[in-house]
């Protein structure tokens, strides 16, 4: 025991050694991270987009743009030289920049994340921007191809399709150029370094955006402390895998804060809970069960035929990638009668998927962009709960529509009559 004990506190002083050394690097401030934009593909093309539009108020003017089409230009051969140099010299201050635009129109065939086009230079710059999502098959193929076919954009005659990723070994598709972010910010602080009289807002927001990518994006940490790093875990590998285990887990704190405020205002049963699950039934839908006899359930591991269920999926960078919470019914012998009386009452969720012989959801909502931390997935499971709890369009709530069913079910049920929703 004494022996761990000086084990521990070497690496304490270690740790403490290591903080004062690379502190800085690791907690420099940085006001989009605190806004939580790490992972959210959608913020970062609109970052770009303004810096890319000549008309910004960041002080580059369109310089920017215009070393971003250069360095588009050096990946394409098809080209031809005067098309190349017009663009290399020619003025693109009428350049229009739009965010998010629905290819034909329509939001579900997918939207181009940055449409840039200037009627002068005849140009149409197509930017696709992936942070940390993949491509769908045939995504990029399918949004050139309605490019070429599109009457509105007959006008412009030099069109260029740039694929910006993160990973530099990630293939694009024939006819889209590939530019990876470290080319981005080398660009990027070209531009700055060219423009002197820039206004320090300007300064400002475009350094904590290389900031953003290098330390949180691209995760460019200097040598020396991915070396310091990597001697600590050489020399303590037990002991620092232990604290990285008993790490606090934003979703576990979440869910069982969520527990303790559920007990006490809205009493439930039979809960259960791990790092992505929470599963739970109210006591009042419970109570309504006591009627239907003993041995329903015996063939399945669920005490009640229905539950409600959190489901957490975690994402990149500390946000989610979804949560939902979901009512199902479970596995128990004569659970159709019962779904048919639900799904007459609560109809059928958009997007449910495809009922099975054990398991069927009945109503389900999510909430989008929940950052990975504790109290925001706290505050989206409550609201989650709120919405199953709160008046519809027929006046009754999910939850008072389920009580109605169930109690007319187990009624059924108990006196062999024919159900009544």
């Amino acid at each position: 025991m004494e022996f761990q004990t000086k084990v521990f506190l070497e690496i304490v002083k270690r740790l403490d050694d290591f903080n004062r050394s690379f502190g800085a690097e690791l907690n420099r401030p940085n006001f989009f991270a605190a806004a939580g934009l790490l992972g959210q593909e959608i913020r970062h093309s609109s970052i770009l987009a303004f810096l890319l539009d000549p008309a910004g108020w960041h002080g580059l003017d369109e310089s920017f743009l215009r070393e971003f089409i250069h360095l588009a230009l050096e990946g394409v051969s098809d080209f031809q030289d005067a098309d190349a140099f017009e663009l290399a010299l020619g003025n693109i201050n009428d350049a229009v920049v739009s965010r998010e635009v629905p290819v034909n129109g329509e939001v579900g065939k997918g939207r181009l994340d940055i449409l840039i086009a200037s009627r002068h230079s005849k140009l149409l710059l197509v930017i696709e921007n992936k942070v940390h999502a993949s491509q769908s098959p045939g995504q990029l193929k399918n949004y050139k191809k309605w490019i070429a076919e599109g009457g509105r954009w007959s006008a412009f005659e030099r069109k260029l399709y740039v694929y910006l990723v993160l990973d530099k070994s990630e293939a694009a598709e024939a006819g889209w150029v590939k530019i990876t972010y470290e080319q981005l910010l080398a660009t990027l602080q070209k531009c700055v370094a060219r423009e002197p009289l820039m206004p320090e807002l300007g300064k400002l927001f475009i350094q904590q955006y290389i900031d953003l990518i290098n330390g949180h994006i691209m995760k460019n940490d200097s040598p020396e402390m991915i070396d310091r790093i990597r001697r600590l875990w050489a020399e303590y590998p037990g002991l620092l895998a232990k604290i990285v285990e008993y790490q606090p887990v934003p979703s576990t704190e979440a869910m069982e804060k969520f527990e303790r405020d559920l007990n006490d205002k809205f009493p439930c049963e039979k809960i259960f809970k791990n790092r992505s699950d929470f599963y739970f039934i109210p006591t009042d839908l419970t109570e309504k069960f006591k009627g239907m006899g003993e041995g329903i359930m015996d063939a399945s591991s669920w005490d009640y035929p229905l539950r409600l269920e959190f489901k957490i999926k975690s994402g990149d960078d500390r946000e989610l990638s979804s949560l939902q919470l979901r009512l199902f019914v479970g596995p128990f012998e004569g659970r159709d009668k019962l779904v048919e009386c639900l799904r007459k009452e609560i109809g059928r969720p958009a997007g449910a998927r495809a009922d099975s012989v054990k398991y069927t959801q009945i109503w389900a909502s999510s909430s989008k962009d929940v950052q990975d931390d504790s109290e925001e997935i706290f505050q989206a499971m409550s609201g989650l709960f709120s919405e199953y709890r709160s008046p519809g369009s027929s006046g009754k709530s999910p939850h008072q529509l389920v009580l109605t069913v169930v109690s007319h079910w187990v009624n059924s049920i108990s006196g062999g009559m024919g159900v009544s929703a």
